[in-house]
């Protein structure tokens, strides 16, 4: 029962009642400690378009792909959640703007192999934006939002340099 209360069905990372109760808690021990602590918004890039060509048990398959490449990437103290759709936020506790650049790569390395299903092979991609606490706000809603606009802007960008 609790890991239906706590955790998405497919992806088995936090769902966005449980990430938004325990970043909460997080960033508790953040200011306590007066530490830092990153945001980072991701989706998954032409998730849509996978989807429509291949079918909702493919795009079911990327989605458990992505997370489980990024479980591979980050630490134990970290939280994942999925908020939405193809939408996940992370939370890096003790992190800083150099730390989240190390992270990033270490997760984009794990995107290089393709995701493999029935015959079929995708590249799978994503774009991210991230926030600090405290430097960018002091509530996670709006730090939450601050990262979701830079993963939009990131994600323009990338695409004025296709």
């Amino acid at each position: 029962m609790r890991q239906a209360a706590e955790f998405d069905y497919l992806t088995k990372v936090y769902n966005r009642k449980s990430f938004m109760y325990k970043i909460k808690e997080i960033l508790k021990l953040s200011k306590r400690y007066k530490q830092k602590t990153s945001i980072l918004y991701f989706d998954i890039n032409n998730f849509k378009q996978v989807n429509d060509t291949h079918g909702h048990l493919v795009g079911d398959e990327v989605l458990k792909f992505f997370t489980n490449n990024i479980k591979l990437s980050i630490r134990e103290s970290d939280l994942l959640g999925r908020i939405g759709g193809d939408e996940f936020v992370l939370a890096l506790p003790n992190t800083d703007q150099n730390s989240i650049k190390i992270i990033i790569d270490k997760i984009q390395k794990k995107f290089k192999k393709p995701f493999e299903y029935d015959g079929i092979t995708i590249k799978v991609g994503f774009s991210y934006g991230c926030a600090i606490y405290p430097d960018d706000s002091d509530n996670i809603d709006k730090l939450i939002e601050i990262a979701d606009k830079r993963m939009y802007k990131y994600k323009s960008n990338f695409k004025k340099n296709l």
